[in-house]
């Protein structure tokens, strides 16, 4: 997937500074019709498209798009990706858009589904939290919490054991979490 995602990045020109100030323009609803007007059976032109306009717009272009998506098309671009993409491709895009969407939300669901597994993901977990404890763990575990009804601190309370669960807790910033397993540490010997 990794790979995938930098074809992308790398196939198509970046969002300029003037694109930012087209947000609600008639662009949009070209790009949402050149986007319904393909039929799944031309597949790689509409990959295509799809990679063009998902990695050459600014967010607010973006979220915009995805709304006149849903007006034009009856459904979700979610939706439309998931039933006319498949591997890599479909978890790329699928990635690009719910972070242009909530990158916290994302982030926050990739936290609970890596942790909640049979066999905890400790490589995505440790991905996630170090490369995101100084940019946006505030959102991110207010994402979770109202996603999940439960504090970030407190699933990986639950689901984490000893040492590893203190330095992910440090780097979450969950004092209170911290200082409560130090002293169930204490208390077990």
């Amino acid at each position: 997937m990794v790979r995938t995602l930098r074809l992308m990045w790398q196939v198509t020109p970046q969002v300029t500074s003037s694109d930012y100030w087209s947000v609600f323009s008639r662009p949009i609803v070209m790009r949402v019709r050149s986007l319904t007007a393909t039929k799944p059976s031309k597949m790689p032109r509409h990959c295509l498209r799809f990679n063009v306009i998902l990695v050459s717009r600014s967010y607010a272009q973006l979220r915009a798009t995805f709304q006149e998506y849903a007006k034009l098309a009856n459904k979700d671009i979610d939706d439309t990706i998931k039933s006319e993409m498949s591997g890599d491709l479909k978890d790329s895009m699928l990635a690009i858009v719910r972070c242009i969407r909530s990158k916290a939300s994302y982030f926050a669901a990739q936290l609970y589904k890596s942790v909640k597994c049979m066999v905890t993901d400790n490589d995505t977990v440790c991905r996630v939290i170090v490369s995101r404890c100084e940019v946006d763990m505030v959102k991110i575990k207010e994402e979770f919490q109202q996603n999940y009804k439960r504090t970030l601190g407190m699933f990986i309370t639950g689901y984490i054991s000893e040492d590893y669960r203190m330095m992910l807790l440090a780097l979450i910033r969950e004092e209170w979490a911290n200082k409560k397993s130090k002293l169930n540490c204490i208390e077990n010997i």
